[in-house]
């Protein structure tokens, strides 16, 4: 650990004498859900390296490759108590996961897709991950595939193609499920345990933003009103539908849009 430390102060070092205006990201840590890595990640903050950083690194990812991308955010959770124990408040950054992943059978279509963009929308949920790297893109030979190398995309990566679109120059408001959403952030309250969402604003062709919503479940579906202001729901497939304020939103594993006037 003393030598990774080490050449990780004569990385930042050298770099900063080439690029003072790089970004230095301090070494990758995985296994996060053992907690022998917690403990290896709170000494190696010991050594002071991260003072040399601007910004940390861990591989998040599931426990197992079917289970929801949600679930990251137990470990994620972790590795910020380790963070606070250390001292240090760097933003954070997910740069790739375990090195068994190309082991597992492939996501079917539909699954797959749904994971991906809500592995993005983990992140954002999270409120503590700056940047969620996916892992690998262009590769075909991991369960959840983007895009392999010179062929089409996926429908996982249409979706995540689809997000971008909807999220491009936005800004997230609030983050929530269930009960725990505050009333101020959703039409119904309580929101059904079952449904998670954030809340952005998201500008219009003319630049001036307007309140959005992303919802999903994350089992299950539950029907959802969809709110003073609302006027229409977009689907990751691209088909839209025009609704009112006491209309119904159908709300299931897969992410829609509502958009509010």
């Amino acid at each position: 650990m003393e030598t990774l430390a080490e050449m990780t102060r004569r990385a930042s070092r050298t770099i900063r004498e080439y690029d003072k205006d790089a970004t230095v990201v301090c070494p990758s840590i995985t296994d996060l859900w053992k907690k022998e890595s917690h403990a290896y990640l709170l000494r190696f903050a010991e050594t002071g390296v991260y003072q040399h950083c601007d910004a940390a690194a861990v591989n998040l990812y599931q426990r197992s490759i079917t289970d929801p991308p949600e679930t990251m955010l137990e470990i994620i959770r972790r590795v910020e108590q380790t963070f606070q124990l250390a001292g240090y408040h760097l933003p954070l950054w997910n740069t790739g996961t375990t090195q068994t992943l190309q082991l597992n059978d492939p996501l079917d279509a539909d699954t797959a897709a749904n994971h991906a963009v809500r592995f993005y929308l983990t992140g954002l949920y999270s409120r503590l991950v700056q940047r969620m790297y996916f892992y690998s893109w262009g590769s075909g030979k991991i369960p959840l595939v983007i895009q392999a190398e010179g062929q089409a995309p996926t429908k996982a990566g249409l979706y995540v193609d689809r997000l971008q679109q909807w999220l491009a120059d936005a800004e997230v408001r609030s983050c929530g499920h269930g009960s725990e959403v505050p009333p101020s952030e959703t039409p119904e309250t309580p929101l059904p345990e079952n449904v998670w969402q954030c809340v952005f604003l998201i500008p219009d062709e003319h630049g001036t933003k307007h309140p959005a919503r992303i919802c999903w479940t994350l089992s299950g579906t539950a029907d959802v009103r969809a709110g003073e202001g609302a006027y229409r729901v977009h689907h990751l497939d691209g088909t839209t539908r025009e609704i009112g304020a006491e209309d119904a939103v159908r709300i299931t594993e897969r992410p829609v849009l509502v958009r509010y006037r």
